[in-house]
């Protein structure tokens, strides 16, 4: 199968090159140069004798003309499609041939990732196949009138051309003037609010969004632009009214993880740190752009480096806050469980049996303080602390965000500790405790 790689360049010099570099064995190079006034041609010309330019390629504010007309003069099975202040990933050139001889589609999506940070990635369809009918639409972020592709993990970095200083309202202008002709239009729409979002326009760019959502249909853009108007909102401190819009983008889309990090920074702590346990299960299908993954760098050194193992304290939360005051001391027994967000201080002394289930968020106190003195400044360390000692016996559950106060010094075998609760007693064997303050409710057999 035969590749063509299809461009329109305009005052590149500072990227083609290294744009060119990176997809050197594909069986074709189509330029077309829309009107350059540097060594743009120049430099194409070194890579391919496929460069088309003059006045029949100058640039109208139409990039779905100029790529079609690109796109013409492609002779390969194949098309791919690359911008020049982008760069095919090292090996790129092989898994698209690997592809294309697996893949039953016209299409293929690639992974599109900012080069200046490698967070910010969306699906791009950046591979198809030639002479089916296939042509560009748009005149600017234009889409293929194919849109029915296959996955894949092939990866294109994009960058900043330095030619876009040289007409940097371009997007704005011709936004606009689409809008203008067709009021009806959505996906123009969208990115014409999302160019004054970029301008720190919020008051705009907020009532761009709203206007857009009136007539939206297609959820990943729906679910994206409720949570830039969030963002507008949030910027003009209408706490409530971001809040409302930030919601409504989980609503389209439960896998949203940005959406649910934005509703963790306008929340209490209580209610930030539940956003932020959803947004750790979030992920990210059909988020139009994600802008919250980590880099690939990261992706792959984690892949690499095995945990650490960690000791018993370790797993079970132990810290010792006045271990300058009380020397703690911790046990537990075989076939104990601890998990995320358990803290149990060690002030005084904690022995746990075997086959214990310490849940999410579980708080074991073990001192009190003397609080006899209303004017002594340092509450910590002058009101005296009094170390205490609890004994926990084997096959015990507590459950998720129950608080062990000092004082308790026993739980005993089989015993249960309901989630919330906040437990001031002694606990005898196989006994069931709930509520704040916790009190007995019930036995197991």
């Amino acid at each position: 199968m035969r590749i063509s790689a299809s461009l329109i360049v305009k005052n590149e010099e500072s990227c083609l090159e290294t744009c060119l570099k990176s997809i050197q064995g594909v069986d074709e190079i189509v330029i077309v140069d829309t009107g350059s006034t540097d060594s743009t041609i120049e430099i194409a010309k070194r890579y391919t004798d496929k460069v088309y330019s003059g006045e029949e390629y100058l640039w109208r504010d139409d990039f779905a003309y100029s790529r079609n007309q690109s796109l013409s003069k492609c002779k390969g099975d194949w098309v791919l499609i690359i911008d020049a202040d982008e760069v095919l990933e090292e090996g790129g050139l092989a898994k698209i041939r690997k592809k294309i001889n697996l893949t039953k589609k016209k299409c293929i999506f690639f992974d599109t990732i900012c080069a200046s940070d490698h967070k910010e990635i969306h699906d791009s369809i950046r591979l198809f196949r030639n002479r089916v009918g296939i042509t560009w639409k748009g005149r600017i972020h234009n889409y293929l009138s194919e849109i029915e592709a296959d996955k894949s993990n092939i990866r294109i970095y994009y960058g900043c051309s330095a030619a876009h200083q040289q007409d940097p309202d371009r997007a704005l202008r011709i936004l606009t003037k689409v809008l203008e002709e067709n009021p009806n239009c959505k996906r123009e729409h969208f990115y014409l609010a999302r160019e004054y979002w970029y301008r720190d326009d919020f008051e705009t760019a907020a009532s761009m969004y709203e206007a857009y959502l009136k007539k939206a249909d297609w959820a990943p853009e729906m679910a994206d632009a409720q949570l830039k108007l969030a963002r507008c909102y949030w910027h003009l401190q209408r706490g409530e009214d971001a809040r409302a819009h930030c919601l409504q983008a989980i609503k389209i889309n439960t896998n949203f993880e940005e959406a649910f990090l934005l509703m963790a920074e306008m929340s209490g702590p209580v209610n930030s740190k539940r956003w932020k346990e959803f947004a750790s299960t979030a992920n990210n299908e059909h988020v139009l752009f994600i802008r919250t993954a980590k880099t690939i760098e990261a992706e792959e050194a984690e892949e690499e480096i095995e945990p650490p193992d960690l000791t018993l304290e370790q797993s079970a939360g132990v810290y010792r806050p006045h271990s300058d005051l009380a020397k703690g001391t911790f046990s537990a027994g075989a076939g104990c469980v601890f998990s995320e967000g358990v803290h149990i201080d060690c002030t005084g002394i904690v022995h746990i049996g075997k086959h214990c289930l310490f849940l999410r968020g579980v708080q074991v106190h073990t001192h009190k303080h003397d609080f006899f003195y209303g004017n002594v400044p340092d509450v910590t360390k002058e009101h005296g602390i009094q170390p205490t000692v609890l004994c926990i016996g084997d096959n015990v559950v507590i459950a998720e965000d129950a608080t062990i106060l000092a004082g308790v010094s026993l739980i005993g075998d089989n015993a249960v500790v309901g989630t919330k609760s906040v437990l001031t007693h002694d606990v005898g064997p196989n006994e069931i405790w709930a509520g704040n303050p916790a009190r007995l409710i019930g036995k197991r057999e």
